[in-house]
């Protein structure tokens, strides 16, 4: 029914246009700055159909791209009211609360996935990552135990625990951990900063001079190796001087 509808437009046809042709059209006229176009059109398809939970994911979609993001999240709450156990829903809530930096609200979006899917570590490792960048690190462990009983090969799930046991001051544990990632992973440059950081606050500078030179050599020019670059450099430096 779709295509018959497009074609009819292809062909001239003066016809109203339907969800399903700004659905199958939507992406090009969005390439041609139609924005407020797609959203006038969405707004007309709500009005008639407001039970249209498409309609309300695809608005919030042109509006998050707009930075409109509380109109987006209002769109978002909608369509979850209509689809309560929709995770997609609450995993594009959750992009948005994080693209505005509102990680307790992020997480808590996640929480819903979690119910939804008690089995998935996916689903914890994306709260794991909400709730450590709100500063949980408690609650970021917590997921992550459950993460790694469910897959213990997951090098990601290993990191981020050493992050959080890190930050907080328990480097003994936080190194057991990036020791683990990097027997799985060994050629990620982070890690090997990040146990240097562990190292040298457990006092064994010269293991942690050895892993900041490993994470130097791995390091590529592109600009989000920069800044790790340059802080690394300072530690040896300072390593070096205190020696």
């Amino acid at each position: 029914m779709v295509i018959a509808m497009a074609c009819m437009a292809l062909a001239g046809c003066g016809q109203e246009r339907t969800f399903g042709e700004y659905y199958l059209h939507g992406a090009a006229w969005l390439n041609q700055d139609g924005n407020d176009r797609a959203i006038s059109e969405l707004d007309r398809v709500i009005r008639a159909q407001p039970d249209n939970t498409a309609a309300y994911l695809r608005r919030a979609e042109i509006k998050t791209k707009l930075d409109r993001f509380d109109e987006a999240l209002t769109d978002l709450d909608h369509a979850v009211r209509l689809q309560p156990d929709n995770p997609e829903i609450f995993q594009r809530r959750a992009d948005i609360h994080l693209e505005i930096g509102q990680f307790d609200a992020a997480a808590s979006s996640i929480d819903h996935i979690v119910r939804m899917r008690p089995n998935d570590p996916s689903a914890y490792m994306t709260r794991a990552v909400f709730r450590f960048q709100a500063e949980q690190y408690r609650a970021t462990i917590s997921d992550l135990d459950k993460v790694i009983a469910m897959r213990p090969d997951h090098p990601s799930a290993y990191y981020f625990r050493g992050l959080a046991w890190s930050n907080s001051y328990q480097p003994w544990l936080a190194l057991a951990d990036y020791d683990k990632h990097i027997q799985i992973n060994p050629n990620n440059a982070h890690a090997y900063g990040s146990r240097g950081v562990a190292k040298e606050r457990l006092g064994q500078h010269k293991e942690a001079l050895a892993d900041y030179r490993m994470c130097l050599e791995m390091l590529d020019d592109s600009p989000r190796h920069n800044r790790m670059r340059v802080a690394v450099e300072r530690r040896v430096r300072e390593l070096k001087n205190s020696q």
